[in-house]
């Protein structure tokens, strides 16, 4: 309640804001997704240790040394990406704490109390129930399995696509990745194939011309939102302008010496 109070034996009406309900269930669900996608491309367990889920952004926080390279983000981000074209169901069931402990390849936050019996949330495989009979089976190992009470799509590819925005470390060995999903990602990668292709153009220019673009092509991916990959790939190909118009610049300098 933001506004307005409440009595003892007033009545009240409760509604869910579904328009906002649906973007954070889209984020959170590849927030769990990329959770495990992230195991496989570090190859190494890395806890979490925190997350932010809601209509804008997913947010999540991990162990881990030192920071994530290049090919280690596309990979990320490539694996989520797959998960959400395979159109895996998302399977929920509340369960024994102590059985559901045992299931392969289950993720849980690092110091969390959980409550018994707890919800556990599978994306993809045949469905809690017949994970929790036979636990150890290998196979549960490459799903995104995890105790958690929130709200979820029904189907991967309710999130449309996923797209990675940064990464940066938080101190003491933690690390912090942002993303989005659906309509905000499939805009971050269209910006980011237009400047690719406005800084592939802009190799062919010369002069003042190449000066102008690398500018505006500078300032542009100062605020631009695009996949923390492809700000990696801009930035040096944008590199690789500035020294053309510097080595420009030098053999101006001595032609006219």
């Amino acid at each position: 309640c933001t506004k307005g109070s409440f009595k003892v034996g007033a009545q009240v009406s409760l509604s869910v804001d579904y328009a906002r309900r649906a973007p954070i269930a889209k984020n959170h669900t590849a927030t769990h997704v990329f959770n495990c996608a992230l195991r496989d491309a570090l190859g190494v367990a890395c806890e979490q240790r925190g997350s932010l889920v809601d209509e804008a952004k997913l947010r999540f926080d991990f162990a881990y040394g030192k920071p994530l390279s290049e090919a280690e983000l596309a990979e990320a981000q490539t694996a989520v990406n797959a998960q959400i074209d395979a159109a895996l169901d998302v399977h929920t069931q509340v369960s024994p704490l102590e059985a559901a402990k045992e299931i392969e390849g289950l993720r849980a936050v690092f110091g969390e109390q959980y409550p018994d019996p707890v919800r556990v949330v599978a994306v993809g495989g045949p469905g809690v129930a017949q994970m929790l009979e036979a636990p150890k089976t290998a196979e549960w190992g490459k799903y995104a399995i995890e105790f958690c009470g929130g709200t979820h799509v029904a189907n991967t590819r309710e999130i449309g696509r996923f797209a990675l925005l940064s990464e940066e470390g938080l101190g003491r060995g933690v690390r912090r990745v942002v993303g989005v999903t659906h309509a905000k990602a499939e805009a971050a990668f269209a910006l980011g194939a237009e400047l690719r292709e406005r800084t592939k153009k802009a190799a062919a220019l010369k002069g003042e011309a190449l000066s102008e673009e690398v500018g505006e092509l500078s300032r542009a991916l100062e605020t631009a939102v695009v996949p923390v990959t492809d700000k990696k790939e801009l930035l040096a190909e944008i590199g690789t302008l500035k020294r053309k118009l510097i080595e420009a610049g030098k053999d101006a300098l001595k032609a006219n010496a």
